[in-house]
Order: C-alpha cells, then structure tokens, then sequence
C-alpha cells in the first residue's frame, strides 16, 4: 500500500524514516525433509499447514502405509494444491523406502477395508473372491475383479501375496 500513500517528507523538525526492506536473509534455504519419517512439527514449516494438516497428513501417510510418490499429498483432505505444492519442493521420499504392506491371502476385512485406497466395499468383494477361488497368486489378479472400480496400480504398491 507504500506506493497509494503520499505523506510529507518532514514532519515539523522530523524526517520520515526510509520504509524496511523486507527481504530473504543471505542464507535463507528450505531445509527439506523425508515425508514418510517427518513429524508434525516439520510439517507445520510449511507455510499453510497448520496443527490440523500436519496431524491429517500424518494420519493418512500412516493409513496408506507410507507415502510411495510425492503426489500422493495431494489426496490428503484439506490441503489444497497450492499448499501441497510447497509440501512437494520441500519434502522427497528415500529411494529404499518401502511401504507397509497388507497380505492380500491373509488380511481380514477390518485391516483391508482400513486402507485408505481399498474401503469397505472392495475388502468384502476381494474376501468373496479369496473365498470363491482360493489364495491369490499375484497381487495382479485384483483385476479379475473389475466390478469394482479398484485403480490396481495405485494400490499395487502396498499390497503382497506373501506365504510368511
């Protein structure tokens, strides 16, 4: 608003002080952070994520088990894109993370339908189909069931068949 205001120069015997220049300190950097092991504390740095934010993008990443693709942010309810923009350029997940996975043979419908990508739904059909065909031999076989509208490659990450 500086450049709208005119005030005089001299103020009775006093002159007007220059205005502040505000700028970036010289080593002013963003310190970036893994986003599958930050608290909400390094969250909150975050221009636009405040206590609420921080705590539900740390509630989602634990549903997911861990977030695979830094976009993944942007489904985190609440957050809008500018904000998950930053979050994006300042956060990054390590190369040997490995997500939390749910064994697709073993799993009951509580802990399938937990998972932020399955739901109700889809856990019932996938115990139905378990229980109809037997074990499933790859994760791939989710796709036998397409009446669901299961995206597999976005889940395929956090689900297994392991025997263990």
């Amino acid at each position: 608003l500086q450049a709208y205001i005119r005030l005089p120069e001299e103020i009775g015997n006093h002159r007007r002080p220059d205005p502040p220049i505000f700028s970036k300190p010289a080593n002013y950097s963003i310190t970036t952070f893994d986003l599958n092991v930050a608290d909400t504390s390094q969250l909150k740095s975050i221009k636009g994520i405040g206590p609420v934010l921080a705590a539900r993008i740390v509630k989602f990443r634990d549903g997911l088990g861990g977030f695979v693709d830094t976009r993944q942010i942007y489904e985190v309810y609440g957050l809008d894109s500018a904000t998950a923009g930053k979050l994006g350029k300042a956060a990054f997940i390590a190369d040997d993370f490995t997500p939390r996975k749910i064994n697709l043979n073993k799993a009951g419908e509580k802990e399938l339908s937990s998972h932020p990508y399955i739901g109700k739904n889809m856990a019932k059909a996938i115990l139905s189909y378990r229980f109809q065909h037997g074990q499933f031999s790859d994760v791939e076989a989710l796709q036998h069931l397409n009446h669901l509208t299961l995206d597999v490659e976005r889940i395929l990450p956090y689900l297994s068949v392991e025997e263990n």
